[in-house]
């Protein structure tokens, strides 16, 4: 048990990494699918601002899309720490 949680320590940091990075990476491809398949959301907000010009519409889309992924990036960083004690930020 005690062996079980050192390597499974060491191996989340891996985990973890690669989980935010596809979450974070979901917003970009939520503009293809909600497009393609024809659903509401930011994605399709933003692709039908493009094609009418409405730049302030598009700003606020990509805005979010940013802030969600660095808040991703921030939990993920957090997790980091909480994860494994060797990783400490100054």
């Amino acid at each position: 048990l005690v062996v079980k949680w050192h390597v499974l320590r060491n191996a989340l940091v891996l985990v973890i990494t690669i989980v935010g990075l596809q979450v974070g990476s979901l917003m970009g491809q939520a503009v293809v699918v909600e497009k393609l398949f024809a659903w509401p959301g930011i994605g399709s907000l933003m692709v039908d601002s493009v094609f009418q010009r409405d730049m302030p519409a598009v700003q606020g889309c990509i805005l979010m899309i940013v802030l969600f992924f660095l808040a991703i990036n921030t939990l993920v960083d957090m997790a980091y720490v909480a994860i494994d004690p060797r990783i400490r930020y100054r």
